[in-house]
Protein backbone atom coordinates (compact mmCIF):
# COMPACT_ATOMS: atom_id res chain seq x y z
CA UNK A 1 0.00 0.00 0.00
CA UNK A 2 2.79 2.64 1.19
CA UNK A 3 5.10 1.59 -2.29
CA UNK A 4 1.56 2.50 -4.23
CA UNK A 5 1.24 5.63 -2.30
CA UNK A 6 4.66 6.33 -3.04
CA UNK A 7 4.20 5.70 -7.16
CA UNK A 8 0.94 7.80 -7.06
CA UNK A 9 2.88 10.97 -5.44
CA UNK A 10 5.93 10.43 -7.72
CA UNK A 11 3.94 10.35 -10.61
CA UNK A 12 1.72 13.45 -9.87
CA UNK A 13 5.57 15.66 -8.59
CA UNK A 14 6.85 14.94 -12.27
CA UNK A 15 3.79 15.94 -14.12
CA UNK A 16 3.75 18.31 -12.22
CA UNK A 17 7.32 19.44 -13.15
CA UNK A 18 6.98 18.52 -16.98
CA UNK A 19 3.85 20.57 -17.42
CA UNK A 20 5.47 23.59 -15.33
CA UNK A 21 8.32 23.30 -17.71
CA UNK A 22 5.99 23.73 -20.65
CA UNK A 23 5.05 26.81 -20.07
CA UNK A 24 8.62 28.31 -19.76
CA UNK A 25 8.90 31.04 -22.51
CA UNK A 26 11.80 30.75 -25.03
CA UNK A 27 11.42 33.94 -27.16
CA UNK A 28 7.76 34.77 -27.43
CA UNK A 29 6.49 31.20 -27.27
CA UNK A 30 6.14 28.85 -24.81
CA UNK A 31 7.87 25.78 -25.10
CA UNK A 32 5.01 23.80 -25.33
CA UNK A 33 4.19 26.32 -27.82
CA UNK A 34 7.38 25.81 -30.33
CA UNK A 35 7.19 21.84 -29.64
CA UNK A 36 3.52 21.88 -31.06
CA UNK A 37 4.92 23.82 -34.16
CA UNK A 38 8.03 21.76 -34.38
CA UNK A 39 5.18 18.84 -34.14
CA UNK A 40 2.50 19.96 -36.72
CA UNK A 41 5.56 21.19 -39.18
CA UNK A 42 6.90 17.52 -39.24
CA UNK A 43 7.05 15.25 -42.40
CA UNK A 44 5.95 12.82 -40.89
CA UNK A 45 2.69 14.47 -39.36
CA UNK A 46 0.69 14.08 -43.57
CA UNK A 47 1.59 9.94 -43.98
CA UNK A 48 0.16 9.97 -40.19
CA UNK A 49 -2.81 11.64 -40.64
CA UNK A 50 -3.58 9.11 -43.90
CA UNK A 51 -3.32 6.57 -41.97
CA UNK A 52 -4.99 7.49 -39.12
CA UNK A 53 -7.81 8.80 -41.56
CA UNK A 54 -7.77 5.45 -42.91
CA UNK A 55 -8.39 3.75 -39.51
CA UNK A 56 -11.22 6.04 -38.87
CA UNK A 57 -13.06 5.18 -41.86
CA UNK A 58 -12.41 1.26 -41.88
CA UNK A 59 -14.21 1.10 -38.35
CA UNK A 60 -17.35 3.73 -39.86
CA UNK A 61 -17.33 1.65 -42.45
CA UNK A 62 -17.06 -1.88 -40.22
CA UNK A 63 -19.45 -0.54 -37.82
CA UNK A 64 -22.09 0.36 -40.56
CA UNK A 65 -21.95 -3.16 -41.80
CA UNK A 66 -22.38 -4.60 -38.55
CA UNK A 67 -25.25 -2.36 -37.91
CA UNK A 68 -27.02 -3.54 -41.19
CA UNK A 69 -26.16 -7.00 -40.87
CA UNK A 70 -27.54 -7.34 -37.74
CA UNK A 71 -30.73 -5.85 -38.65
CA UNK A 72 -31.21 -7.96 -41.28
CA UNK A 73 -30.67 -10.77 -39.02
CA UNK A 74 -32.91 -9.60 -35.98
CA UNK A 75 -35.64 -9.54 -39.03
CA UNK A 76 -35.02 -12.49 -40.30
CA UNK A 77 -35.32 -14.01 -36.43
CA UNK A 78 -38.41 -12.18 -36.12
CA UNK A 79 -39.92 -13.59 -39.23
CA UNK A 80 -39.32 -17.08 -38.38
CA UNK A 81 -40.75 -16.36 -35.33
CA UNK A 82 -43.83 -14.87 -36.52
CA UNK A 83 -44.33 -17.77 -38.98
CA UNK A 84 -43.07 -20.61 -37.34
CA UNK A 85 -44.63 -20.28 -33.62
CA UNK A 86 -47.87 -18.83 -33.88
CA UNK A 87 -50.26 -19.04 -31.02
CA UNK A 88 -52.43 -21.35 -31.64
CA UNK A 89 -55.85 -21.09 -29.34
CA UNK A 90 -56.63 -23.61 -27.68
CA UNK A 91 -58.87 -26.79 -28.89
CA UNK A 92 -62.13 -26.69 -27.19
CA UNK A 93 -62.75 -29.55 -25.39
CA UNK A 94 -64.62 -32.15 -26.73
CA UNK A 95 -67.25 -34.40 -24.98
CA UNK A 96 -65.88 -37.55 -24.88
CA UNK A 97 -62.60 -36.05 -23.26
CA UNK A 98 -64.41 -34.10 -20.32
CA UNK A 99 -66.21 -37.18 -19.39
CA UNK A 100 -63.32 -39.72 -19.60
CA UNK A 101 -61.34 -37.00 -17.02
CA UNK A 102 -64.48 -36.72 -14.51
CA UNK A 103 -64.55 -40.81 -14.80
CA UNK A 104 -61.15 -41.51 -13.87
CA UNK A 105 -61.23 -39.13 -10.43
Amino acid sequence: MLEQLKFVLKTTLVTFLVVTALQVRVGDMTAEQQALRWYQGSVLVLPMQTVVDGGVRLIRVSWQASIKFLSIERDKFRHHMKTNFKRQPPAPETSEESESDTDSD
